[in-house]
Parts: structure tokens; C-alpha cells; sequence
């Protein structure tokens, strides 16, 4: 069953379509764009922004010439443009080489669910199943599985790790189909919506060297799963993306992710002396390498949510570890929060003074908005009512992040400040209003009370690992805020 050709499912790879980000605001006759991720200002021509009016409302026939096509290149790669795949019949979709690559320990009814739904549209591509040392039980099980679907089964002794896992069934997956294009990793316990897949294959076809779907948890009657299906690490929201570091969306987890074959091969695969994060170091890899890694949240899968509070503190400490190893391998990325100067003594002011430091720190706010503000209209014609919005937008941003850090990689800091009377009242109330706020938000089927403690002690596991995992690769910037411009736009760029 396993053959290296297919075809994809219920997609097209005809000329696609363009839409601007959601955050893209549009000035001065169009030849200004404000937004993307970062938040940049990018200056066009008055042919650039005519070519960005013929693409934003269809395309003829003709291919653009190449100086408009790279204009395109460009948006796509700052955030502010991106592809739309458009569904049509399955049988009119182009050829595609795609392989299947399943690292798993100890989770055969995983396996066999993950496999079932690839095999309902995948129906002769070949899977590759890594068992990586479970136990001859479950090792038994998984043989039988990937029998019964026709898959290749790798089988490690001992556990190596996902990044080990995956290398193997990528060169296993490599050596039986010399011409696969496009890979696809899953973990055993993701499964995808019908059509997630074709989506994610679709756009690496079109140019990505990397797209993922949304991942949510799946909805269980626990209050751990009710938390984890609003609050899930893997979510990355409902705005689709660039992918990469200081931007919306940051990293995509490779618990579903497509990505170019001969890419990763070019980069060497994933990093196996990271036990954890070696699915950000990749992607970072690949989109310093120049290519575009794309999250399209209109497709999604459902991953299991922990089983046990202890094991949902397990895993999120484990992720926090790898902070410190990913920043040595990728400076300047890692920091907690970025703020200018002017926020962060505001800040201070309003959260540690009393009526003196309110004061304070409201006309540091003031200072901060006219600087965005005579910034803004030095580069642009923007009135005061975008600039407001703009400034209220950054400071929002930066309150989450600020107030987040406190039950997270500022945590030892805060438990200290309780002991002070005159902060314990700024500690509690910038460790609460994230959670409460977040909640009031999401609605999730979860009373605040609990909803709030599971995210403190979400935070509190994942900080503990951000500082364990600093301290042993002897590298800080996890745990330090990083300056920023008061703006919170990018330098122009003229295109």
C-alpha cells in the first residue's frame, strides 16, 4: 500500500489568491501599509501599490512579472499579504510526493486513530510509524498496525527522543521513496480534520517551506481538559501568520506540520540534542535559511489534553527547559516581553508608587503616545484617532506580556515581593488580572476560580522550567525584558 505517488486531496494549486493580514491598515492613496507582525510600516511606489491593488482583486491569467512578483515575495515574508488556497474538485488537484512520518512511545490506540483518518484521504501515500522504545506490549501493537495499513515501522530500543524519532522516519521514509516532496510529521496523539492536511501539503506546494494547521485540545469533561481546550500550549489563535520569532505567532508545534523534504534535509533535520524545542529551533532554522513557514488556523486538528494535573506540569515545565538551549542557538529571540523605556518606567511607577507614582507614571504614558504620534505622522499621514489605536494596542500587548511574566520567568521575584506589604497588593493584582481577563474572554466551561488557579500553576511549571533551562545553558535572556522602540513600529521600508 505504500507507493511514493498520490495525488492531493480537495485542493487546488492553481495561481492563488491574496488577502492583506487582518492587522494591515492602508494610507496615504494606498502607497502606505501599517501592520503585519511585527507591526511595520512599509512605504510603496505608486506602481507598487497599483500592483497591489491588481493582486488583492484577482489575478488574470497572465503571470506577474518578476518585479511585482518579488513585491508580493515581500509582503508575504513581513506578515502583510498572505496565499489563499482555494478548495476544488480532488480529481483536478496536481500530482503530489507526500510522506507520512508518526514518532510514538507507548501509544498504539493513538497510532491506530491518527492512521485510520490519513488513510481515509491518503489512501496509497506512504506512512511511516517510528516506534521510539515502547514497550514490547505496545510494540506488538504498533507492528500490527502499521501491518494492517501498510505503513513502514521503525522501531528504536530504547527512547530517543522526538527529534530522533523524526529523523529516523524521515530517512526511512526518504530511502523507500526517493521522490517525496513534501513531509508530513504528526504525533500519535493529534488528530487531524478531514482536509486539515491537504491544506497544509497545498501550501508548501505553493512556496512555503513549512505550514501547520490550528491545534486545539480536544473538549473533555474534566476541568483539566475544559482548561486546556481554551489555554492549550499548542493553540495559536484564529489569525493566520508568518511564522517566526518576535512575531503573533512565534513558532507552530510539529505535532502537525508539513514541510518541504528537501528544505529540512538542506538544514539536517531537527536538532536531537534538544529534548524539547526542537521543533521552534527548526522552523526558526528554516525561516533564517529565507523560507516562509505559514500557520493557517482555518484548518485544524484536536490533540489529547494531559490526563493529570502532574502531568500537565511535566510537560509545561519540560518545554520551559529548552528556552535556555534556543537562546544560545538563536540570540535576541527569547526575551519574555519587549518594552521601551518609557513603558517600563511607567510601570514601575504605577505598580510600586502611590498617589506620586501614579501620577508619574501616567505622564510617561502621555510622553510615550506623543513620541508614537509625532513618529507616526513623520512617516505617514496618520491621524490621531489611528495613532491612538495603534499606542493602545502596543501598551496592551505589552501589559500582557508584563503582567504574564510575573507568574512565570519573574516568579522567584514576585514570591519575594509578597513578603513587602506595600508590593504584595501590585504582585497580586498583575499576577491575577491576566487570568481573569483571559477568561472573561475565552468564556471557557470552566468557573473563573478554577480557570485562574490552572493558569497559575500553568505559568508557575513553565517559568520554573525557563529558569532551570537558563541557568544550565548559563544564558539569561530568557529571563530578561529586552528594550524596544516606543513606537512599536519597524523602521519604514520603501518597496
Amino acid at each position: 500500500m505504500c507507493s511514493p505517488s498520490g495525488y492531493i486531496v480537495g485542493v487546488s494549486l492553481q495561481r492563488p489568491q491574496y488577502v492583506l493580514d487582518s492587522s494591515v491598515r492602508r494610507f496615504d492613496q494606498g502607497t502606505a501599509l501599517l501592520g503585519g507582525s511585527p507591526t511595520q510600516l512599509t512605504r510603496l511606489s505608486a506602481q507598487g501599490a497599483s500592483t497591489l491593488d491588481r493582486v488583492l482583486g484577482g489575478l488574470s491569467d497572465e503571470p506577474l512579472p518578476p518585479n511585482h512578483q518579488a513585491l508580493v515575495e515581500r509582503l508575504i515574508r513581513a506578515g502583510q499579504l498572505h496565499r489563499v488556497v482555494v478548495a476544488v474538485d480532488p480529481h483536478t488537484a496536481r500530482g503530489a510526493q507526500v510522506g507520512f512520518v508518526i514518532p510514538v512511545l507507548n501509544d498504539a490506540p493513538g497510532v491506530q486513530a491518527l492512521v485510520e483518518r490519513i488513510r481515509r484521504e491518503w489512501v496509497d501515500h506512504c506512512i511511516v510509524v517510528v516506534d521510539d522504545g515502547s514497550g514490547d506490549r505496545c510494540g506488538r501493537q504498533l507492528a500490527a498496525i502499521a501491518a494492517r495499513y501498510g505503513a513502514l515501522l521503525v522501531r528504536h530500543p530504547t527512547p530517543g527522543g522526538p527529534a530522533a524519532a523524526r529523523n529516523a522516519g524521515m530517512r526511512r521514509l526518504l530511502e523507500h521513496a526517493t521522490n517525496i516532496e513534501v513531509v508530513v510529521f504528526a504525533d500519535a496523539d493529534v488528530v487531524p480534520e478531514l482536509g486539515a492536511i491537504a491544506a497544509v501539503v497545498a501550501r508548501v506546494q505553493c512556496g512555503a517551506v513549512a505550514a501547520a494547521p490550528r491545534i486545539q485540545a480536544e473538549v473533555g469533561h474534566s476541568a483539566l481538559a475544559r482548561y486546556e481546550a481554551a489555554s492549550s500550549p499548542l493553540d495559536m489563535g484564529i489569525a493566520q501568520s508568518r511564522v517566526r520569532a518576535g512575531s503573533r505567532v512565534s513558532h507552530v508545534p510539529a505535532a502537525l506540520v508539513a514541510m518541504s523534504a528537501q528544505a529540512v534535509s538542506d538544514l539536517g533535520g531537527f536538532d536531537e540534542a534538544f529534548r524539547f524545542g526542537e521543533d521552534v529551533d527548526l522552523i526558526w532554522r528554516l525561516d533564517q535559511a529565507g523560507g516562509s513557514v505559514i500557520y493557517d488556523p482555518t484548518v485544524s486538528a484536536h490533540h489529547r489534553s494531559r490526563p493529570t494535573l502532574g502531568s500537565m506540569i511535566r510537560q509545561r515545565f519540560g518545554y520551559g527547559t529548552s528556552a535556555g538551549a534556543l537562546a544560545n542557538r538563536h540570540p535576541n529571540n527569547l526575551a519574555p516581553v519587549r518594552v521601551s523605556l518609557t513603558t517600563a518606567a511607567a510601570t514601575v511607577a504605577i505598580g510600586f508608587g502611590r498617589r506620586r507614582g501614579l501620577v508619574s507614571g501616567a505622564a510617561l504614558l502621555g510622553l510615550d503616545f506623543l513620541q508614537v504620534r509625532s513618529r507616526l505622522i513623520a512617516a505617514v499621514d496618520l491621524g490621531d484617532d489611528q495613532s491612538w489605536r495603534l499606542w493602545l494596542h502596543g501598551q496592551r500587548n505589552t501589559a500582557k506580556w508584563l503582567t504574564r511574566s510575573t507568574t512565570r520567568v519573574w516568579m522567584p521575584l514576585s514570591l519575594a515581593a509578597l513578603a513587602s506589604p506595600r508590593l504584595r497588593r501590585s504582585v497580586i493584582g498583575a499576577a491575577l488580572v491576566g487570568p481573569v481577563v483571559d477568561w472573561f474572554v475565552a468564556r471557557p466551561r470552566l468557573d473563573p476560580l478554577r480557570y485562574v488557579v490552572l493558569r497559575l500553576v500553568d505559568d508557575g511549571a513553565y517559568g520554573a522550567g525557563v529558569i532551570v533551562g537558563a541557568v544550565q545553558a548559563r544564558n539569561l535572556e530568557p529571563l530578561l525584558p529586552r528594550p524596544a522602540t516606543q513606537s512599536g513600529v519597524e523602521r519604514p521600508r520603501r518597496t
